[in-house]
């Protein structure tokens, strides 16, 4: 995208509006360069970057009597779910729970065979009969969860990051492999990194796997790459009844976890060159740590090298990468510790009632919003 397109592009509105009123908005995402927004009704609107169709069928429609372009939505689908990685995009259909993937496909990241970008949604067929929960995409490669709880990872698996997809004779049909921990346990989340990937099942164990360079699979084997998932050892000791999300930035992990009482712990490890687990410092942390606290966090985002939190009264905080100002704290250094942003207020459209604030980070920016509560 040249100065002038991304100029014209920054500025502009989303069409949102349907025949009974306004169709509020339940959740955004970030990629790398790539944003979205995803309304109740399922539509979902992507804007950003586009050089390999990550945006897909949506787009700016050009209007003579508006003074800014109008964003227009993902056509033919209405989205459940989505995920948005470097230069390509997972959504989950509502209703159908089938996988719909288009961008950037020299890795296999969006039908598990290299091949040119793909601008259409298309569904993997290794995935035609499944219908999927999770989703999750990464710098090159992408992993989804299906309704039987089984995790099924393609695209760029060079450093282990995506389990090992399997091709017939005549080169045509790929059928990816299948994974569930060894006692049948349900996977029920999973982030992808740069180069690895990581998974929560139902009984709260997290799993990593991939490159382990900077510790970002949580064990102390530092440099050891795992192409087959390894429990995260460290985190034995969560509470029973907890629940567990996982996010990831490229070469950081950040486990959030729902204690029994209502609070929240958080757990980070790996890359913290530039501050990106809040620890103070900028020393690796190769095991899970216990990070934030006497912060009342209540959800937390992981940039590319950065993470970004809101707190119980929706204030926004940052740490990590701020070379752009992607932290939004007034200045354009690195953050080692959470410092609370700069700037408007987080506000919803017109018409919606009882909103909560979310959060998305992407490459080099993260957004927030008011969503409807509603479910």
């Amino acid at each position: 995208m040249n100065g002038e397109d991304a100029h014209e592009k920054k500025e502009s509105i989303l069409c949102t509006v349907r025949q009974n009123g306004l169709d509020q908005p339940k959740a955004i995402y970030a990629g790398g360069g790539h944003s979205g927004l995803l309304t109740e009704s399922g539509k979902l609107f992507l804007f950003g970057w586009h050089d390999d169709g990550q945006c897909g069928t949506s787009g700016f429609e050009p209007n003579d009597n508006a003074s800014i372009p109008v964003v227009r939505p993902l056509t033919n689908i209405d989205v459940e779910e989505a995920a948005l990685g470097f230069s390509h995009t997972l959504v989950i259909e509502k209703g159908t729970n089938r996988l719909f993937a288009f961008g950037n496909n020299e890795r296999g990241q969006v039908n598990g065979k290299p091949s040119a970008s793909e601008t259409l949604p298309t569904t993997p067929e290794f995935l035609q009969e499944d219908k999927v929960q999770y989703v999750a995409a990464g710098l090159f490669h992408s992993a989804v969860i299906t309704r039987e709880g089984e995790l099924i990872t393609f695209g760029c698996g060079r450093f282990g990051q995506s389990l090992s997809t399997k091709m017939n004779a005549n080169d045509q049909v790929w059928s990816a492999m299948r994974w569930r921990p060894d006692d049948n346990s349900r996977l029920v989340d999973v982030a992808c990194g740069r180069r690895h990937t990581v998974a929560v099942d139902e009984k709260g164990r997290v799993w990593s796997f991939g490159e382990n360079k900077y510790g970002q699979l949580g064990r102390t084997t530092k440099g050891k790459t795992d192409s087959t998932p390894v429990l995260v050892d460290g985190l034995k000791d969560i509470p029973e009844g907890s629940r567990a999300r996982i996010c990831c930035g490229w070469s950081h992990s950040v486990l959030q976890v729902e204690l029994p009482g209502g609070e929240n712990a958080f757990y980070g490890w790996g890359r913290n060159d530039k501050g990106q687990l809040g620890t103070g410092n900028s020393d690796p942390v190769s095991e899970p740590t216990l990070l934030f606290q006497n912060k009342n966090f209540r959800s937390v985002a992981c940039g590319s090298e950065s993470t970004v939190a809101i707190d119980g009264d929706d204030k926004i905080w940052g740490c990590g990468w701020n070379e752009h100002g992607n932290l939004a704290t007034g200045c354009k250094t690195d953050k080692l510790k959470m410092t609370k942003t700069l700037g408007a207020k987080v506000v919803g459209p017109p018409g919606l009632h009882d909103g909560m604030t979310v959060i998305a980070a992407g490459g080099a920016h993260f957004f927030a919003t008011k969503v409807s509560l509603q479910k």
